[in-house]
């Protein structure tokens, strides 16, 4: 006997170890871009890109986003790295699901010690306050590097037509609420005690890794380091249509690629697909993701 289809999914959210830290994946859902794929990538051969999304049996028209940010427990402070789209539409109706899944795992948004930023775009730092402007996340300190800081909150961008505007306004309302505990990232020094800020302009001006580390164990968290786990991974040399200065993004890209290839570290990509966990293989001229086997 059938039954009604449910239409539903289960709670976004992944644990696993890392050293003495315990880590948390949460989903904030998945943004829909609008723009053709073949636009995303301006300096490639869009039948070379249509090719490769075919030969990996993704969708031919546009890119789906994840958003997986990371909840990291080091026993002695809870940390969040970068806090999803919040109530903004600009990602489709399929995002705002960071505060209802922290939930789901057991995870009070009250109990947030520090909540980190890899930059000030909308899909890593909209979720810091509700409608009403109130924190998400009242008892918690900010980070990330102070150019990213300076840039995207400058009065002065809300006057600029379109993206800027949008960008620095939300900046503004999400950010400036935690001024009264706000700290910056220093490239290469720890935030805290086993998280390690990492310098990776390109994409925007600020924009900075976290490398997490425990007991010989490490996880870069790479923002948006990538956005797309086949079209620049594959392809490092492509550039990408939202990085605000695309050759630096590129060099960024190259130089932390190799690294990690090299060191076999342990990456969590935060639109790579859910909970974007894994690692990176050097493949040809370019690199391969290889998804790190989940246990229950």
């Amino acid at each position: 006997m059938s039954s009604g289809f449910l239409k539903s999914q289960n709670a976004g959210w992944y644990r696993f170890a890392l050293g003495d830290f315990e880590c948390t994946l949460v989903s904030d859902g998945p943004i829909f871009d609008h723009n053709k794929v073949t636009d995303m990538f301006p300096n490639a051969d869009p039948a070379e890109v249509l090719k490769l999304r075919r030969d990996n049996f993704l969708p031919e028209e546009h890119l789906i986003f994840p958003q997986n940010a990371l909840v990291v427990n080091t026993g002695t402070k809870l940390v969040l790295i970068d806090t999803g789209m919040g109530s903004s539409d600009l990602g489709g109706p399929n995002c705002g699901l960071l505060l209802k899944n922290m939930r789901a795992a057991g995870i009070d948004p009250k109990d947030i010690d520090l909540v980190l930023l890899t930059h000030a775009h909308p899909d890593h730092c909209f979720g810091m306050v509700n409608d009403d402007g109130q924190k998400n996340f009242p008892n918690a300190g900010v980070s990330l590097t102070e150019t990213e800081f300076n840039y995207w909150t400058d009065e002065a961008k809300l006057s600029q037509p379109g993206v800027p505007a949008l960008i620095a306004g939300g900046a503004r309302k999400n950010i400036l609420p935690y001024a009264d505990r706000l700290s910056f990232a220093v490239d290469e020094k720890e935030v805290v005690p086993g998280i390690t800020a990492i310098s990776t302009p390109g994409h925007t001006v600020g924009h900075c890794i976290y490398i997490v580390e425990s007991q010989g164990q490490k996880l870069a968290n790479i923002g948006d380091l990538c956005h797309d786990y086949i079209g620049e991974l594959g392809h490092p040399d492509w550039k990408f249509l939202y990085d605000d200065d695309p050759d630096l993004a590129v060099k960024t890209r190259v130089r932390m690629f190799a690294e990690f290839a090299r060191e076999e570290t342990a990456i969590l990509g935060y639109h790579f697909p859910w909970p974007g966990y894994g690692h990176i293989r050097a493949e040809k001229n370019g690199y391969v993701y290889v998804p790190a086997l989940l246990s229950l």
